[in-house]
């Protein structure tokens, strides 16, 4: 099993955060899976700012960008758990806001650029929309 687990505190390796989760990380490890430890600190993510959704209708499943994701997307890909630990900070501390916002390209988009803003205008919400694929 491929666990990749990323560490969105921006104390790294000395927050409360990296505690838990290397406690979770090593019962993982004893269950010999295969764990890899990602700090968003040390990632250089750009915020996702092309306003186009160019991961959805340009290039499907590809983000523009060029920083150290395009080093992570391939890992989250071939991953079978993808575990997010942050403190609750509200907001979320950025790198971790801006990790999250750039795994849009994980979701397959499904309808026309028109359809999706009738979509949004409508009944359900973006977050409704986007979380109806994790079940």
């Amino acid at each position: 099993m491929k666990i990749v687990a990323i560490n969105g505190n921006p104390r790294a390796e000395n927050g409360y955060t990296n505690i838990l989760l290397n406690s979770f990380i090593q019962g993982m490890m004893d269950a010999e899976a295969d764990v890899g430890l990602f700090y968003t600190q040390h990632l250089d993510i750009k915020p996702c700012n092309c306003g186009q959704m160019y991961c959805w209708y340009n290039k499907s499943g590809e983000c523009y960008h060029t920083d150290d994701l395009r080093i992570l997307y391939p890992k989250l890909k071939e991953a079978d758990i993808l575990v997010l630990a942050t403190p609750v900070y509200i907001p979320l501390p950025d790198t971790m806001q801006n990790l999250l916002n750039r795994l849009c390209p994980f979701i397959e988009p499904y309808k026309s650029k028109e359809e999706e803003v009738l979509v949004f205008a409508g009944e359900i919400t973006p977050l409704d929309w986007a979380l109806s694929g994790l079940t």
